[in-house]
């Protein structure tokens, strides 16, 4: 259910981000369970859609900038044929 993983990791991500509580790269690839690679591919992705996500060496950590923030809601709804009624 790779689909499935992959909202977790962008919620959480979201979440990370939101705190502007990520850590450095290596640790914050490293908390989602991905690559470091993976984790830019992740950010320009978001990048791509508009978002403003900026990196502060200082204090280590990636963040939204100002005004920018992702709103992230999936609904997933099993509907199953009636059987009695087929």
């Amino acid at each position: 259910m790779e689909l499935f993983l992959q909202i977790e990791r962008i919620k959480f991500l979201n979440q990370l981000l939101l705190q502007e509580n990520t850590g450095p790269p290596e640790a914050l690839a490293a908390r989602l369970g991905i690559s470091r690679s993976k984790l830019y591919a992740i950010l320009e992705e978001l990048r791509d859609i508009g978002l403003e996500i900026q990196y502060s060496r200082r204090r280590q950590t990636f963040y939204f900038q100002e005004g920018s923030r992702l709103q992230l809601e999936v609904h997933i709804r099993i509907i199953k044929k009636n059987r009695a009624s087929a």
